[in-house]
């Protein structure tokens, strides 16, 4: 790898930041994307990361929500649940961190709740997506190492449902 190429705002001379988008998801309806961004600024390093929200071609994206206060943080999925709750992981790299696992954001996003805390054994989990019945497929790393070939009989994923 090489160096990351860091410019300056030519207007103002400010470092300008470089952002990364990180897993799409469309909302239910289908009107709007949802994704996790890391910003990289030369003298500030990465930032947080923070879900936005784009509402349609040409549409500037929107804050929604911050998910952690470190970067790359829902790089194993973000999904929507059909009552509009937004499903995502987070890790930060230390499997004992309570901010590891799956989450889930309040429509409004005004809260978050941890629905499955991450297992030594397993790694994080993996967000494979969000059915209609609001349920969560997940799956892990080292299920999906030991068992990627999905040999018959073998599973490779489990579903998590909202009491």
């Amino acid at each position: 790898m090489g160096d990351i190429p860091f410019s300056d705002d030519e207007a103002t001379g400010a470092p300008s930041p470089i952002l990364l988008d990180l897993t799409p998801t469309w909302t239910t309806d289908g009107t709007a994307v949802v994704f996790a961004r890391t910003a990289f600024r030369r003298d500030l390093g990465a930032s947080p990361t923070i879900l936005y929200r784009v509402d349609g071609p040409g549409a500037k994206p929107v804050r929604v929500a911050p998910v952690a206060t470190y970067p790359f943080a829902t790089y194993y999925g973000l999904g929507y649940a059909a009552d509009g709750r937004l499903i995502y992981t987070s890790t930060t790299g230390d499997l004992g961190d309570p901010a590891t696992g799956l989450f889930e954001l309040a429509a409004d996003a005004r809260s978050v709740r941890q629905v499955m805390a991450t297992q030594e054994e397993t790694g994080p989990p993996y967000l494979l997506g969000v059915t209609s019945g609001n349920a969560a497929l997940v799956s892990y790393r080292a299920v999906i190492a030991r068992f990627g070939d999905n040999a018959p009989g073998r599973p490779c994923a489990l579903v998590v449902r909202q009491r």
